[in-house]
């Protein structure tokens, strides 16, 4: 058996300024990742939310040698589980945070408590642009079907005792109704 260990492996979460939109949704992302990075430019291709068929997040982050790492930001993983992760990040500059763990769309991201979408980077992980400043990210897997299925049980279980508090008390009378007679 051998052992493999990547000499310079890039990072779970990190920020970015280098985000290029796909700029059609049939086109393969990764194949135009692949283009960037052919031309020495390390870019993440994340799906346009817009749908105006831009070209960059933040056309002066490719005009310029901004590095692909934001040196000048840093974020923290400070807690973590399985269906939940929450993050401290700072950053000078309006950026995305890119979170490589799987894309899927009953993921939720929330930047000091409010909502705000995820969009999916190089077709599999997830991104989310935020602001400048220190703020609090938090991933939350929040399965529709699981909240359906919680209002389901609870509204069940409802019935159920309503069933047995009435069904009590109709047999509670139909006693009481023939000890009186």
């Amino acid at each position: 058996m051998q052992v493999w260990e990547v000499a310079n492996p890039q990072p779970r979460v990190f920020l970015t300024r280098r985000v290029a939109f796909a700029s059609d949704p049939s086109d393969n992302p990764l194949v135009q990742a692949a283009n960037w990075n052919v031309k020495g430019i390390d870019v993440v291709i994340v799906e346009d939310p817009s749908g105006e068929n831009r070209t960059f997040a933040f056309p002066d982050a490719f005009e310029t040698d901004e590095p692909f790492y934001l040196p000048e930001g840093n974020i923290e993983i400070i807690k973590e589980e399985p269906e939940n992760l929450i993050l401290i990040y700072n950053a000078l500059k309006e950026c995305y945070i890119i979170l490589r763990d799987g894309w899927f769309p009953e993921w939720r991201a929330y930047i000091d408590g409010e909502e705000t979408e995820i969009f999916p980077a190089d077709m599999a992980f997830r991104a989310v642009r935020v602001p400048s400043g220190e703020h609090r990210v938090e991933f939350r897997y929040e399965p529709a079907s699981f909240i359906t299925g919680s209002r389901i049980t609870i509204l069940t279980l409802i019935l159920c005792v309503l069933m047995i508090f009435f069904g009590n008390k109709r047999l509670f009378n139909k006693l009481i109704n023939r000890q009186g007679s």
